[in-house]
């Protein structure tokens, strides 16, 4: 399960997503809207960012630190009640300092944008349309 890096403007392809970078709102341009829907949208402080990001799939003890805590990645995906199929093909984004954001998790603590944020870029994750990631 190979790690790729996630670059600027640059879409990646992960299984049934599309995940891009972006310093701006402006992606349909790169994304072909009538394969892909925007599902994921998050704002993330660049200061709190270190090194690369890169995009993985799961793994075994995966964990990540919301609340003050660090928790594990396969039960909070339990309790957010994503199917198992699902939860196997999502694509983690972490950086140096191990998992920055999960979707449908979020991103781990205080590396969302907020309004003392000097920098921030978009994650934004696509999804295949006609794949069923609701909750049926």
């Amino acid at each position: 399960e190979e790690a790729i890096e996630l670059l600027p403007d640059i879409p990646l392809y992960f299984s049934d997503f599309c995940i891009l970078l972006t310093q701006n709102g402006n992606y349909v341009t790169v994304i072909d809207e009538n394969v892909y829907n925007l599902s994921l949208h998050e704002r993330l402080d660049c200061g709190r960012i270190y090194g690369k990001l890169w995009i993985r799939g799961r793994r075994a003890g995966d964990t990540i630190r919301k609340g003050k805590m660090t928790k594990k990645l396969k039960k909070l995906l339990c309790d957010a009640d994503i199917p198992k199929r699902i939860r196997d093909s999502l694509p983690i984004a972490e950086d140096g300092e191990g998992i920055l954001y999960v979707p449908y998790i979020g991103a781990r603590d205080l590396a969302s944008a907020d309004k003392n944020t000097e920098k921030a870029i978009n994650l934004m994750i696509f999804k295949k349309k006609g794949t069923h990631h609701d909750h049926t």
